[in-house]
Order: C-alpha cells, then sequence, then structure tokens
C-alpha cells in the first residue's frame, strides 16, 4: 500500500503511547468515526486501535500522521485513568509518568481479557482468538523476528510493541497472566 504512513498515537497529555501505521483511508475513518484506525501488520486491512479510547484529534504531517487519544476515557473499562498535570502527593511528574507506565501492561492485558470475552466484530484481538493458541504462537514468534530483523529506532520500537502485544494475546489464551512473567523477572534480579 502506497499511502502507508506511521501514526503516533499520544494520550490526553500528549505523550507518545504507541507507534502503529494507518492509510489516507484509516486517517480518514478515524476523523469521520472518533476512533483511531490503523493497519494491521500482516493483514493490512483497518482495524480499530485497542483499546478503543476515543479519538481526540488526528492530524497529518509530512511524513506521518499524529493522534491523540483520550486516555481518560480507560475509567469505563477499569483502568486507572491518566491524569494530566497531577503527579500525586509527593511524586515528581516524572515519577508519576513512570507509575502509569509500569501499570500499562496489566491495562492492556485486561482490555485482552475482555476482548476475549466479548469477541468484538472487527477486533484484530477477537481474530486471533478465534484462530487459536497455535496462531497465536505463530504470530508471536513472526513478531519475534520481525524484532531481531529490525535495524533503525522506530523499527525496534514498533517491534518490540508488537511482540508484548501478542506474548499477552499467547498469556491470555494459555489462562497465564503477565504477573507470572514478571514475578519470574523479578526472581532473576535477586542476589
Amino acid at each position: 500500500m502506497v499511502d502507508r504512513k506511521p501514526v503516533v498515537v499520544c494520550n490526553s497529555a500528549g505523550e507518545p503511547i504507541e507507534v502503529a501505521e494507518t492509510s489516507r483511508k484509516g486517517f480518514q475513518k478515524s476523523t469521520e468515526q472518533g476512533v483511531l484506525w490503523v493497519l494491521d501488520a500482516e493483514t493490512s486491512r483497518l482495524l480499530p486501535l485497542p483499546p478503543e479510547a476515543p479519538l481526540v484529534s488526528i492530524v497529518e504531517r509530512q511524513s506521518f500522521y499524529r493522534a491523540v487519544v483520550d486516555t481518560k476515557a480507560e475509567v469505563d473499562s477499569g483502568a486507572a485513568p491518566a491524569r494530566e498535570g497531577q503527579a500525586g502527593a509527593g511524586l515528581s511528574a516524572a515519577a508519576a509518568a513512570d507509575s502509569g507506565r509500569s501499570e500499562l501492561l496489566q491495562r492492556l492485558q485486561q482490555v485482552i481479557a475482555e476482548r476475549q470475552t466479548a469477541m468484538p466484530e472487527g477486533s484484530y484481538t477477537t481474530h486471533l482468538f478465534r484462530e487459536g493458541p497455535d496462531k497465536i504462537r505463530k504470530k508471536t514468534g513472526e513478531e519475534a523476528i520481525e524484532l531481531i530483523l529490525a535495524r533503525t529506532e522506530r523499527e525496534i520500537i514498533s517491534e518490540s510493541a508488537d511482540l508484548i502485544y501478542h506474548m499477552l494475546v499467547l498469556l491470555q489464551a494459555t489462562g497465564l497472566r503477565i504477573e507470572a512473567v514478571l514475578d519470574a523477572l523479578s526472581q532473576r534480579m535477586s542476589p
């Protein structure tokens, strides 16, 4: 697809939280529907970006799109909201941002679990669950290879995000939780 461009997804505070790809059609659909539509890396189909936080704005730059999503809307899904301009008692703004990032895996895991239960049509996560654990394993392996082959900083970040997402889907499909992985990592760090 010739008109593919990266889309930098930012939270309500304007901080980048993800990088994906979209097309002119995806840009138009996002503008019309108030939800960010991106291209699936495997199928090149336009799909709503999980989680479907309301789109605040999307603008086209020369070589990319910049989208802002309303991360405060995640309160409805039970996730902790991002609080603009509030660092919390005794925390610096940077420490508060780090705290929010550390909860990202748990929030994404929650969204994936909700998708597994609801199985919404048009969702890439639904597609993966319908294909089953073997397909999810295969896709996770493909993402690992793409990360190994990535050369630029942008490619490494994007492929890392893809790998983590597919790993979380695989964990969910096999009845495991990210906390088990984090516990294993924590034990490896013990002296």
